[in-house]
């Protein structure tokens, strides 16, 4: 027969207090209210958003047209062949192509691209080097620029300049 190393008693757990039943059913209704509250201003949150979201959506997809100014001719060394301009994502993207009009090649070419208010004021200007360089007589280079967009404009105008140099159109 063993006997036990130390006494052990017997622990009781008292059981927790309880409320009164009907202070229990005032708050178990509260807590479902409470919900409930919670679960409608989520909802119309969520509602508020998506239309929100939507609605810039629409306006996004739908950007005004940019139209294309003619630049004044100056010496006419070089000529815009073509260009085309994309509204997208909070940019502007205008692809076109440059040909060499003079009796010699023309190196280090840029093209740059002026966005235009109403008024023909500039709001934004960026320039990119043309793809061939140099760009020989007669031959025609790609070109594209992409500057951030401006909601206020309404056209752009392409020119073309030496890098760090004159205007060549």
């Amino acid at each position: 027969m063993s006997v036990p190393m130390r006494w052990e008693t017997p622990v009781e757990t008292a059981a927790p207090e309880r409320a009164p039943a009907p202070l229990r059913r005032r708050r178990v209704r509260r807590a479902r209210r409470l919900r409930a509250l919670l679960g409608l201003m989520g909802s119309a949150a969520i509602l508020a958003l998506g239309a929100a979201g939507v609605r810039s959506l629409a306006l996004g997809t739908r950007p005004a047209e940019l139209r294309l100014l003619a630049a004044a001719p100056s010496s006419q060394q070089v000529r815009l062949g073509g260009a085309k301009v994309e509204r997208r994502l909070g940019f502007v993207t205008v692809t076109g192509d440059v040909r060499n009009q003079s009796a010699r090649s023309q190196s280090r070419v840029e093209a740059v691209v002026e966005l235009l208010d109403s008024r023909n004021h500039t709001l934004q200007m960026e320039s990119s080097l043309i793809a061939f360089d140099p760009l020989a007589a007669g031959e025609s280079a790609p070109f594209r620029v992409e500057l951030a967009d401006d909601p206020h404009a309404v056209a752009y105008r392409v020119h073309f300049k030496r890098l760090m140099g004159p205007r060549l159109d």
